[in-house]
């Protein structure tokens, strides 16, 4: 795994005053120029990562209206909460494997185990080889097969929480069992990591009462972190 792009308002597609970004918002940010070290010779490589990355920014701020009119809120009632949003681009490298490994692995080799995501959502983009597998409310693991053009949208456990399990983040895992590389690019967005939110008033009432309390972004990576049983 290489993370490549995380926050900085500087590469915002909406223009920020980098000398006016609030304290707060500040401590939480997280880019690092140190990350290009070593890829100059891949011609346009920075360029063309970044111009992905603040496509998946202005994506993921259009889709979080959309995740806004589901729950019955205003359209722009996240806007404030994702004007500095976590947002991690990432490239997954799976190596090929030999035809023996392949054969000796059968169904038991994994390249990235059982987990959730742990921000509002992930975009994906996957190559035409494959691998991942998404479990099903019935407990069953299905092939996400790619479909060209499109982008997978998995909800991670902030969402969740957010919504009081209306919206169930997405349990997946990886496998590469063919003798060809494979190459993901997952997408992680969040809200501003300063920003601490709790369970939405359209998603409680007297049957549903808030599961959850408020927490940051922010603070659900850093629990993840400490507690891999979260």
């Amino acid at each position: 795994m290489l993370i490549l792009s995380q926050y900085d308002p500087k590469y915002d597609p909406q223009t920020k005053d980098l000398s006016n970004v609030p304290a707060e918002v500040a401590a939480h940010i997280r880019g690092e120029d140190f990350v290009w070290e070593g890829t100059s010779n891949l011609p346009n490589f920075k360029t063309d990562m970044l111009a992905y990355w603040r496509s998946g920014v202005s994506l993921a701020r259009r889709l979080v209206q959309t995740f806004a009119l589901s729950l019955d809120l205003p359209e722009n009632h996240f806007d404030h909460l994702v004007t500095y949003p976590g947002s991690d681009g990432v490239l997954n490298y799976y190596p090929a494997n030999t035809p023996e490994e392949v054969a000796r692995a059968g169904n038991s080799e994994v390249g990235i185990g059982s987990h959730t995501d742990l921000q509002c959502f992930t975009l994906l983009w996957q190559d035409e080889v494959g691998g991942l597998q998404i479990l099903s409310p019935e407990g069953q693991w299905l092939m996400a097969q790619p479909m060209p053009g499109t982008l997978v949208v998995n909800i991670g456990d902030y969402m969740m929480r957010l919504t009081n399990d209306r919206f169930k983040s997405t349990v997946h895992r990886v496998f590469n069992r063919t003798t060809v590389d494979r190459i993901s690019m997952p997408f992680f967005f969040g809200f501003n990591f300063n920003e601490k939110c709790g369970v939405l008033p359209t998603c409680v009432d007297d049957a549903h009462p808030a599961k959850y309390e408020p927490i940051s972004c922010a603070e659900v990576c850093s629990v993840a972190r400490s507690d891999e049983s979260w």
